[in-house]
């Protein structure tokens, strides 16, 4: 994450008190040792060289008077302050780093280590993020993500970003089981943490159909991927399409609106050449429990794997743009470090 001391922190109050300097200390040596960046005024940096005697942070600081205009490549800069913290600006008290647990990489988590693999690489690999600190990744098993953020908020002393399925199954459907566990438990607002739900039905949507198509072993399974990219509009059937299920007989038995969901992909596979309604064709299907089918139940496992695949499989594939761009945002700014070489 990037810090950015305020000028808040060119107090008396400063100089007087041994728990701010040992925060201060705390965020000078997570800087050092490449868990976070700090941004600060030169303004600031000057005062506080004079209110600390050690070299090690008088080295510290030197360094920083070099780096301490660079604009970096995040959504936001957590803004640290002396006190009275604003948690709707992204802001914390000076206090709050005074535990060295409030320097440590903050957490990626999501409902499985899979899933923390995968935002990761998108970044690194594809998107050339080099300098992100992944130590902290933890999969939080489905639903347990909401137990297991609400410990880590309840304790206050670390960041975390989760990230979770949608688990919408179409377009402007409620939200699914994990995400409304979260909300159900009513956390307080401040700024260490943030949820993100993808825009998708689940993390599997994410990957691009052509990777996909590639890996489908099944020989009618790959031909029907292939036509779901044809009748696919700006997304709106590939990112809710259920890539490891399919579209089953009990799912839109359950739910009219999914019914019409998966209607609407029979409606433009087969245009105006359809010789029998959906229901009729649902009949057809006899006792198949799969109306669609599953197309590969295994390709994150097989994405995250796979040495061989290239950025470019990621180029040409703009229903994806929106969502890539915000994980990695998101990543970049909770995982963002120092490159952790020695500062002379």
């Amino acid at each position: 994450m990037v810090f950015e001391l305020t000028d808040t922190l060119i107090s008396d109050i400063v100089n007087d008190d041994y728990e701010i300097r040992m925060a201060l200390s705390n965020l000078f040596y997570g800087y050092e040792e490449g868990t976070l960046l700090l941004s600060a005024s030169p303004e600031l940096l000057e005062y506080l060289y004079g209110v600390f005697d050690e070299q090690r942070i008088h080295r510290i600081i030197n360094y920083l008077k070099k780096k301490a205009l660079v604009e970096y490549d995040v959504l936001w800069q957590t803004k640290v302050v002396l006190k009275n913290a604003d948690l709707s600006c992204h802001e914390v008290p000076i206090s709050f780093f005074s535990k060295t647990s409030a320097i440590q990489p903050p957490y990626l988590l999501c409902e499985n280590l899979r899933d923390t693999k995968f935002f990761i690489q998108l970044c690194k690999e594809y998107f050339y993020d080099k300098y992100i600190n992944t130590k902290n990744t933890i999969g939080g098993g489905g639903s347990g993500v909401a137990d297991c953020l609400e410990s880590i908020v309840n304790r206050n002393d670390s960041f975390c970003l989760c990230i979770v399925d949608s688990d919408i199954k179409y377009p402007g459907a409620v939200d699914g089981g994990t995400y409304k566990a979260i909300c159900e438990k009513h956390l307080c607002p401040n700024s260490t943490y943030y949820i993100y739900k993808l825009g998708a039905h689940e993390i599997e949507n994410l990957i691009p159909i052509n990777y996909i198509c590639q890996n489908i072993k099944d020989k009618e399974a790959r031909k029907f991927a292939k036509r779901l990219k044809d009748i696919d509009n700006n997304g709106d059937v590939l990112l809710f399409y259920d890539i490891k299920d399919g579209i089953q007989r009990k799912s839109i038995d359950a739910d009219t609106k999914y019914k019409q969901f998966a209607q609407t992909i029979y409606n433009r596979l087969n245009g105006s050449h359809r010789t029998k309604s959906f229901d009729d064709y649902i009949y057809s299907k006899g006792k198949k429990t799969n109306i669609f089918p599953q197309l590969c139940p295994s390709i994150l496992d097989t994405f995250i794997n796979d040495k061989g695949v290239k950025a470019r499989e990621f180029t040409y594939c703009e229903y994806l743009r929106v969502e890539w761009s915000m994980v990695r945002k998101l990543v970049i700014t909770f995982l963002c470090s120092r490159q952790n070489n020695p500062i002379i």
